[in-house]
């Protein structure tokens, strides 16, 4: 791999979060009809451009829109912008607008109830795939998966859910946020980027989930870097990435095996690799960390996350 400073690298794993490519789809793609063409490091893993990545979300949009990948994957990035935007492609959102006002978000919600209730998985993937599909980020993430987590909790707060089902259930959420996700190629130049990670913990990856598609609905450009991230981690990638904000998922799980102790030392972590001119975000579910720099802000929900950037000028 040729050495370019100014050239961005990214790991497989890094474009499925923001592509919502699986990895093993993107290495078919790539093996069966040349779709992508990464690089490799020294120890042969693949590593892509800023280039492929905005390539292979095109030729995601057009797959999710019916398209076969050996129909297309030899179009150029220019082509594939071409076809998505003549016939306005260019978000499934246009799907939501036309669908949203016919969906009863209600009862969806009560049917995702009774099936985490029940273990019914598949009326759980069918329920929130037909809520994602429908409705806008934003409306998504408030009206029914902020409450399906909620549920989830206390499911296992009243030991009703044990850990190899919640394990389970954890994973077709990730899924469907995973899908939801996408990268959004028509921002401004000048938009506001934040970075989103959380530390170890499932339903703190949750919800970090959950904000970078809030963060997406509200013209934010995001890079989503995942779960069980480090602080020093956050730290260095923001060197990179150089953010106007972080977002941490940092309290939507009280697993023991993240104590409130240990949250409050990742923060200061973090405190020690961040530059005081980035705004570090805590997601906090029931209360608020004590914070160890004032350029560190905590917000309880979502809601009260929203009212920020409706504040503060993101563009």
């Amino acid at each position: 791999m040729n050495e370019n400073k100014s050239e961005n690298f990214f790991s497989i794993q890094f474009v499925s979060n923001m592509t919502g490519i699986n990895p093993h789809t993107i290495r078919a793609w790539e093996k069966r009809y040349g779709a992508t063409k990464p690089v490799r490091d020294k120890n042969g893993r693949r590593l892509y451009s800023n280039e492929e990545v905005h390539r292979l979300s095109l030729l995601q949009k057009l797959v999710n829109h019916g398209n076969n990948i050996s129909d297309i994957a030899e179009l150029s990035e220019a082509e594939l912008e071409t076809v998505l935007e003549r016939y306005k492609l260019t978000s499934p959102t246009s799907v939501a607008q036309v669908h949203k006002e016919n969906i009863n978000t209600e009862e969806i919600l009560a049917n995702i109830k009774m099936s985490l209730n029940f273990f019914k998985l598949d009326v759980l993937a069918h329920e929130l795939q037909k809520a994602s599909v429908s409705l806008t980020g934003e409306s998504f993430i408030n009206l029914i998966i902020l409450p399906t987590i909620a549920e989830v909790r206390v499911l296992r707060t009243d030991e009703r859910l044990e850990y190899s089902k919640r394990e389970q259930i954890y994973l077709i959420l990730k899924s469907t946020l995973v899908k939801k996700m996408s990268v959004n190629t028509s921002l401004p130049s000048d938009a506001k980027r934040i970075l989103v990670a959380s530390p170890i913990g499932q339903l703190n990856e949750l919800g970090a989930m959950a904000a970078a598609i809030l963060f997406q609905s509200l013209g934010l450009q995001v890079d989503f870097l995942g779960g069980n991230v480090s602080a020093n981690s956050v730290g260095a990638l923001n060197k990179h990435f150089n953010a106007d904000f972080i977002f941490l998922g940092l309290n939507y799980s009280n697993d023991t095996i993240l104590s409130q102790a240990k949250k409050e030392e990742y923060l200061e972590e973090l405190a020690e690799g961040v530059d005081v001119s980035t705004r570090v975000l805590v997601g906090a579910f029931d209360f608020c960390f004590k914070l160890p720099t004032e350029n560190m802000q905590c917000f309880s929900d979502f809601k009260d996350l929203g009212s920020y950037f409706s504040k503060n000028s993101i563009q």
